[in-house]
């Protein structure tokens, strides 16, 4: 059947839904910068693409909300195979998804975009005739079908739109809003929100922390700048935080999941949808269920009209580390806490004058006393407080924080500074030689002394570092080292130690070996705020050709966050103890790869991960039965295998193509794969069935092979040569596709087309 013909019968067909009673009335409430359900402040909880199987447990946890991605056009295609076979099915299958969160209780954001005939992906240079023919066909008719469902509170628009995309989006909100005024749209951005007025009712953006690489002051102040943003669309504002992990990003560990998420509370969101579901280890699902309560049951505070009352936060230098935020609520006050950094802090807060009751701690079954309108309390690192007090402050009433941070005593010398393998010169400055301070202005050359000196005083280890004074003049400044030649074909760790004190706005100190153009590190490596003595490292390769690299040292101040170019507060950065060695030779570029190492979420190997959408049960690792994770009762090498237990359909309906698949996959940052040269990846499989197929994936999602798998261990290999160099891009994935136990152990990638003995590369 010609798709012209498809779509017009698709139009025929939704056109004859009838409009279903109780739908919800959704309005805003500029005030409180939040979401009106049916004439009720509405703060958001929820996750995107819930299962239906598990939305019960969803909302028993406390949510209230899912929501499905929008601009995949995954499910176009099967909506058209519905057209040509079941003419009568189109209906129930563009409703199926709010016909389960329905029946669950839960509100749905549905995805029209889902629906589309052809795919919607942004890049494509046909993107914008396929979005044309989408705007003007079937958008209309399948918002029709899902306007009159009861259970879908907003459409979600096209997700992540570029900047070039405003009119684009503003148009699909537009023929929204001609089919029903009374549906909201929900548009998400990533990271920060552009201010175009009229593409959408409800704001959201992804921000994705990494683990011990993006402290949580980040997401704080990214937040407040986005509910600004918002507050001047006169929108509400979502954040969409990072569950568990994604590629290279995490797994979160649970406390900092929790702080991430108040954290966003605090900044002014109101609304947290995490992305995405399923959570894959048991603590996950935990702590996802425990925070979903603990934001029900502060909802109607988080609602509440504004203005908060002021905080003030002393000593200056602690300004970023335990944020605070004031809520009245009826006759009582509300002060919500949380410490964005991974150090324990002692924090006293003192009330106004008015106050002189003492203060119940919400969810910890404890209370404080108040001494002259004073309390105490600890917060552990990423810890969080609810304090509830039975007096109503005034607007203007202040709320004062005075911080100290417990800074761990330096930690023992675990790298290999003081080695004669080191090949960084003068590594923990106790001499006079290999370094020196690069002003990024030149204007800066007469106050060098002042912003770039050896610190006498200020130690890691031995009885020097190196310091960078940050001030408002905003003059950025390097420790650059000597160069150093690195060889080829190679693998290096490179570490350090940095320790950070600053005042007023947000500050970073990091490093990063730059080398051939590029930085040989990959992401920066460092520390934002007030931070004691931290290590940073990195594992990387060299690519075909030798490589003269340098250290370099930075200390600045991000001002975006705040977005103004006003004063950016001052500062101290130490550097200290660098190590640069060249690690033993290996042929294997995997690591990991006989999943002998956890991570901090026992069972998950590091290094590895999962693709999110491809299993809808959570806490798989970690609980009784785990469908992915490391497995103790089957090895090739070593102690442990991954096992990948694919249950065959987890879920009666398909939220994309490949539901019914279960991965594992290492992305390989940091390393080099040179053009032209072949690689091998090769890996030793064994299933709980004859001839399982599973597929192996090399160099990118593109580059796969399908081999059969039998009850024996048994090698398998995949030959792949880049066209291109690629750097710290590469991808290893193995896939299993139909239901049964695969079990992988021993995987290797390595130069050459033919594949040697297995070496576990960590």
């Amino acid at each position: 059947m010609h798709r012209a013909t498809l779509l017009g019968l698709l139009l025929i067909l939704v056109s004859g839904v009838s409009a279903a009673e109780g739908l919800p009335q959704v309005g805003f409430d500029s005030d409180r910068a939040c979401l009106l359900v049916d004439g009720k402040p509405f703060f958001a909880i929820g996750c995107y693409n819930v299962v239906p199987e598990q939305m019960k447990s969803c909302a028993q946890a406390g949510m209230n909300l899912t929501v499905r991605l929008g601009s995949s056009g995954l499910l176009g295609p099967k909506l058209t195979g519905l057209i040509e076979r079941e003419p009568g099915a189109v209906s129930k299958f563009l409703t199926s998804y709010s016909d389960a969160a329905q029946e669950a209780g839960v509100w749905l954001i549905e995805a029209p975009a889902s629906f589309a005939p052809e795919p919607l992906g942004y890049r494509a240079p046909e993107f914008p005739a396929r979005f044309e023919r989408f705007l003007n066909q079937p958008l209309g008719r399948i918002v029709d079908t899902l306007r009159r469902h009861p259970a879908v509170l907003a459409l979600n628009s096209l997700d992540e739109p570029n900047p070039q995309m405003q009119e684009t989006v503003t148009a699909f909100r537009r023929a929204v809003r001609e089919r029903h005024s009374g549906r909201a749209v929900l548009l998400n951005f990533s990271r920060r929100p552009h201010e175009w007025p009229g593409a959408a009712d409800i704001i959201a953006s992804d921000i994705y922390m990494t683990p011990n690489e993006s402290p949580l002051c980040e997401l704080y102040e990214e937040v407040r700048t986005n509910v600004a943003i918002a507050r001047r669309l006169k929108c509400p504002y979502w954040l969409l935080p990072l569950l568990e992990s994604y590629e290279t990003v995490g797994p979160v560990p649970p406390e900092q999941q929790v702080a991430q998420t108040y954290l966003g509370v605090i900044a002014g969101a109101s609304g947290i949808v995490w992305w995405t579901w399923p959570p894959r280890h048991a603590a996950t699902w935990d702590v996802m269920r425990k925070l979903a309560g603990e934001l029900q049951a502060l909802s109607p505070v988080l609602t509440e009209l504004r203005p908060d009352p002021p905080v003030r936060i002393s000593p200056p230098e602690m300004a970023r580390v335990v944020q605070a935020r004031v809520i009245r609520h009826g006759r009582q006050t509300f002060v919500i806490a949380a410490n964005a950094t991974p150090s324990p802090a002692r924090v006293t807060f003192e009330a106004p004058a008015t106050c002189h009751s003492g203060t119940e701690v919400w969810f910890e079954k404890r209370s404080l006393p108040l001494r002259e309108g004073r309390w105490q309390d600890r917060f552990e690192g990423y810890g969080r407080h609810v304090y509830m007090l039975p007096d109503a402050w005034s607007a203007g009433a202040e709320l004062k924080l005075t911080t100290s941070v417990e800074v761990p005593t330096p930690a023992a010398m675990t790298d290999t500074a003081g080695s004669p393998d080191n090949l960084i010169p003068n590594p923990g400055f106790e001499g006079d030689k290999g370094w020196q301070v690069v002003p990024a202005d030149r204007e800066a050359w007469a106050d060098i002394a002042k912003r770039g000196f050896i610190d006498n005083k200020m130690a890691h280890g031995g009885q020097r570092s190196a310091c960078l004074r940050f001030t408002d003049a905003n003059i950025m400044l390097d420790y650059v080292s000597d160069p150093i030649l690195l060889k080829p074909d190679s693998f290096y760790r490179f570490s350090g130690w940095i320790r950070l004190e600053t005042a007023g706005a947000l500050h970073r100190a990091y490093v990063f070996l730059l080398g051939g153009g590029r930085r040989m590190t990959g992401r920066l490596l460092g520390v934002e705020n007030y931070a004691g003595w931290g290590q940073v490292s990195s594992v990387f390769s060299t690519g075909r050709e030798p490589v003269e690299v340098r250290v370099r040292c930075r200390h600045d101040s991000n001002d975006d966050f705040a977005g103004t170019r006003g004063p950016k507060g001052s500062g101290r950065a130490w550097f200290d103890d660098f190590s640069l060695v060249r690690l033993p030779d290996t042929r294997n570029l995997i690591r990991n790869g006989s999943f002998e190492r956890s991570t901090w979420l026992s069972g998950w190997p590091v290094s590895w991960d999962t693709l999110w959408s491809l299993i809808g049960v959570p806490g798989h690792i970690g609980g009784k039965n785990p469908l992915w994770g490391m497995d103790s009762g089957t090895a090739w090498h070593g102690k442990h295998s991954l096992r990948l237990v694919n249950p065959g359909a987890t879920t009666s309906l398909p939220l994309d193509a490949m539901a019914r698949s279960v991965t594992c996959h290492q992305t390989l940052s940091n390393l080099t794969l040179s053009q032209g040269q072949p690689y091998v990846f090769s890996a030793y499989l064994k299933a709980d069935r004859p001839n399982c197929p599973v597929h192996l994936f090399v160099g990118s999602y593109r580059a796969s092979k399908q081999v059969t798998v039998g009850t024996e261990w048994m090698r398998f290999t995949h030959t792949h040569t880049p066209q291109v160099t690629v750097y710290g891009d590469a991808y290893i994935q193995i896939r299993s596709s139909d239901p049964g136990t695969v079990w992988v152990d021993g995987a290797q990638l390595e130069t050459g087309e033919t594949p040697t003995e297995f070496q576990d590369a960590m």
